[in-house]
């Protein structure tokens, strides 16, 4: 299996708020998109992390993937570029959709180094990779090997269901978060991905004890605790973790846990000091 493909897997298995945003989607799937959604895409908060539009990219494999039935999603979707002198750790891509009903689900691309031991960085410098809003994603070394095959189709399908049965759509992406490679935040991270991501890893090891010391009750515990909105996600990565162990067949549940071990530990996060005013 692709790596850029088992990681997304194990993002999805991690992220509650992306298994939201897909459960949306399938909600959403039952029509066609009825009209071309009026999309605004945020500049970039870092100038040297850049935001280039599918038909400006040169990519030959990105056109031909957006072209046809898929036309429509060449507005939501777009490559960004690492201009920068150092890797990426991680970005989080939050894409908000809003209807005449008022209705405006949200879901998320995320995309970070520290889900598997050899899936760092994202982004390389002088590298790009293809998102898909709502939730997809492609290095563009990939690219060559996905366009025009059954998986292209597949997730240029699930991006579109996404999108049906709303009507006078607006589509509002914005990169909310970028991690470099020394630990630096830039963006808004209005999602607080800044503290997901440390709070991810200490609910795993915290499932992991439990499980390593035999301690049903206290998993079971987790798996029914009731979730914390001001923890910065822990108690909901503790209970979603829990639960996928307990609810799991005895048959796969060293596969799960060789999944939380997988799990790498973030260094110490930080936002650069503001300049000072003139």
């Amino acid at each position: 299996m692709p790596l850029y493909i088992l990681v997304q897997k194990v993002g999805q298995l991690y992220s509650w708020r992306m298994f939201l945003g897909q459960s949306i989607g399938v909600l959403m799937s039952c029509a066609l998109l009825c009209a071309q959604p009026k999309v605004t895409i945020a500049p970039s908060p870092d100038p040297k992390v850049v935001i280039i539009p599918i038909d400006q990219s040169g990519s030959a494999e990105a056109e031909a993937m957006f072209s046809g039935q898929f036309a429509s999603l060449a507005s939501t979707s777009f490559f960004i570029s690492n201009q920068t002198g150092q890797p990426i750790w991680a970005i989080y891509v939050r894409c908000i959709a809003k209807n005449s009903a008022g209705w405006s689900p949200t879901a998320f691309v995320m995309l970070d180094s520290f889900a598997h031991p050899n899936a760092r960085p994202v982004l390389q410098p002088g590298s790009r990779i293809l998102i898909i809003a709502p939730g997809k994603s492609i290095p563009e070394n990939s690219l060559v090997h996905v366009s025009g095959t059954p998986l292209a189709t597949i997730l240029a399908q699930g991006a579109l269901g996404w999108f049906k049965n709303l009507s006078s759509i607006t589509v509002d992406i914005s990169i909310d978060s970028i991690i470099f490679g020394n630990g630096e935040v830039e963006g808004p991270d209005t999602e607080n991905f800044i503290e997901e991501l440390p709070n991810r890893k200490l609910a795993a090891d915290s499932v992991l004890a439990a499980i390593n010391a035999g301690d049903s009750a206290q998993l079971s515990a987790m798996a029914a605790q009731t979730v914390k909105t001001d923890d910065g996600h822990f108690s909901q990565y503790q209970r979603l973790f829990a639960n996928n162990y307990v609810q799991s067949a005895a048959s796969a549940r060293d596969g799960f846990v060789k999944i939380l071990q997988w799990l790498q530990p973030v260094p110490l996060l930080f936002r650069a000091p503001s300049a000072p005013a003139n």
